[in-house]
């Protein structure tokens, strides 16, 4: 390499080494096929499914909503992500990659930054198929819109941390499955049941705070009251998990 392309490739900010990363990631994945189907066709799947099966209003509308990001987002993003960490630490690229001149923040977003992108792809080709199949529009969605995009960023978070305790892509199947069902169940049950005993067991939970953020978005002029617990939990929870993860991370091969 010359004097020029060195300098050249030394000005390069995290944001171009980030992408650079993602964009060399994201080839990677569309030609595994193991990833792509937990990362692309078992969501679409999903969404299909509950586009074909019809919609509704109120209560109905909100369930599917909030089924349609849980699924997507815990399989698209969380899976892949915890696979793809595991898979790249176990074949020692993340060490690799260390010992250039990517700082950990750029490798870890460039990793990260696929499944996040196709998972907001797939949600808004899906939700917009949902809506114009005459589900009820919501009121607020702006507040759809951040549910959806606190919970990407939580399930993307939480990915680095299951990678941790993942020492390869055959374990994460297992690995998975604590935040997996807690995310979907506590989902499943705040939607089904808004108004239960245990509504601040609910709240505090990572499917029950997004299933609560989601139902305001179909109020028509909701309090901050009602949807600023909500989505503090959900802040935090990412926040948590991001921290955590970070410190925590294995770069070499377990």
């Amino acid at each position: 390499m010359n004097p020029l392309e060195q300098s050249s490739s030394k000005q390069l900010s995290p944001l171009s080494r980030a992408l650079s990363i993602a964009w060399s990631e994201a080839k990677i994945t569309f030609r595994n096929k193991t990833v792509l189907t937990g990362a692309l066709i078992i969501p679409l799947v999903f969404g299909a499914f509950y586009v074909i099966s019809g919609s509704a209003g109120g209560a109905l509308a909100t369930l599917q909503v909030v089924m349609l990001i849980t699924l997507i987002s815990v399989m698209g993003v969380y899976l892949t992500a915890t696979t793809t960490l595991a898979t790249r630490r176990e074949e020692l690229f993340l060490k690799r990659l260390r010992s250039g001149e990517s700082s950990d923040g750029s490798i870890l977003a460039g990793m990260l930054l696929p499944s996040i992108i196709l998972a907001v792809l797939q949600l808004a080709i899906v939700l917009v198929a949902f809506f114009s199949r005459g589900a009820e529009l919501p009121g607020q969605p702006w507040l759809l819109v951040i549910a959806l995009s606190l919970f990407i960023a939580m399930c993307s978070s939480c990915g680095l941390v299951t990678s941790v305790y993942t020492p390869s892509a055959a374990a994460a199947q297992i690995t998975v499955m604590p935040f997996f069902l807690l995310a979907l169940g506590t989902a499943i049950w705040t939607a089904v049941l808004p108004d239960g005993d245990f509504r601040t067991l609910q709240l505090l939970s990572p499917g029950g705070a997004l299933a609560i953020l989601v139902s305001q978005a179909w109020e028509s002029s909701p309090s901050w009251g009602d949807y600023l617990p909500a989505l503090a939990v959900m802040l935090a929870w990412t926040v948590l998990f991001g921290y955590y993860g970070v410190k925590k991370f294995r770069w070499d091969k377990r």
